[in-house]
């Protein structure tokens, strides 16, 4: 296939631009406009080669045809090539392979444990650089969805970031030195929910794409947890009712009363009757005017006990 066009070390791509630097502003400008798209749309996926050559084909599929392809030349760094055209299917898929033993980083072992292991997945994909334009881009992002994917968030679109992941990743396939690209990642990650978590898995999974969320409910929600709740079931049935009954004990009781202690406010809200409290709290105190007026109106010689203060717990 002919990447340049002839003559030239300018790529061929669809808007036919000739000019080298004209080309590399466009191609900047598009791909982050397609990046920041997937901030709120993530690529379905599986976090597999196909995962990656979708995100690849989604960044540049306005500038080249080849987007979202494995290359099919020999490139270089320097004088350090990456791996051999014909042997990059077979080394990434092997890789992919690894991650999904490793169960896509989601069984949580610590900050400084998953930036190493993000560091070797990263350096692994960065060698094999499949593609023949944008390695980076689409490493960054498969990188980030990973770590959204392990319970992380990931900052590494700031110039700093980007330019210590440039230096980490060099020094990492070219020396084989891993200690600067752990403490990029160490200090560009930090937890985010399990609610978090799950939200994101869902947003990257479909009929076809439902190997991580399998993953997920596996490591999250072990199969003997999950089993012990229908042998329960009619136990916490049994409780809810009781509960219930309990509650509706309490809302007459207060009601009889005119009086609503903290203890009985804290029961009614844990049962999500707040505007029962606030409609009781209201009628006790219509109630207590009430009565005061009438004392100062009757005869001196009749009491009439001011209404009982709430007991502070």
């Amino acid at each position: 296939m002919d990447y340049y066009y002839p003559n030239t070390r300018i790529f061929i791509n669809k808007l036919d631009i000739r000019d080298g630097e004209e080309l590399l502003n466009i191609q900047r400008k598009v791909s982050a406009y397609r990046i920041s798209q997937l901030e709120k749309n993530p690529i379905k996926g599986n976090l597999d080669f196909e995962h990656l050559k979708n995100i690849h084909k989604h960044i540049f599929q306005d500038i080249y045809d080849w987007a979202g392809k494995t290359r099919e030349v020999d490139i270089y760094k320097g004088l350090k090539q990456f791996t051999d055209v014909a042997l990059i299917e077979k080394q990434i898929n092997s890789l992919f392979e690894e991650l999904k033993n490793d169960e896509y980083l989601i069984p949580d072992y610590g900050n400084d444990f998953f930036a190493r292991q993000l560091s070797y997945y990263y350096n692994k994909i960065n060698s094999c650089h499949p593609f023949r334009d944008g390695n980076g881009r689409a490493q960054r992002e498969f990188i980030t969805t990973l770590a959204n994917v392990a319970g992380y968030e990931l900052d590494i679109y700031n110039n700093k970031a980007k330019e210590d992941l440039m230096k980490a990743s060099i020094e990492a396939r070219h020396k084989n030195e891993y200690s600067l690209l752990d403490s990029v990642f160490e200090s560009s990650i930090s937890k985010i929910s399990i609610q978090e978590q799950q939200k994101f898995i869902n947003s990257i999974s479909s009929d076809k794409y439902n190997e991580i969320m399998k993953v997920f409910q596996a490591v999250k929600y072990p199969k003997e947890f999950v089993e012990l709740i229908p042998k329960h079931e009619e136990k916490i049935r049994g409780l809810n009712a009781e509960i219930e009954e309990l509650r509706a004990q309490v809302k007459s009781l207060a009601k009889n009363n005119h009086v609503l202690s903290d203890a009985l406010k804290d029961i009614l809200v844990v049962g999500g009757h707040e505007e029962q409290v606030k409609g009781l709290k209201k009628g006790t105190e219509n109630q207590s005017q009430a009565r005061n007026k009438s004392a100062e109106k009757g005869s001196k010689n009749v009491h009439r006990p001011a209404p009982k203060k709430s007991h502070d717990r």
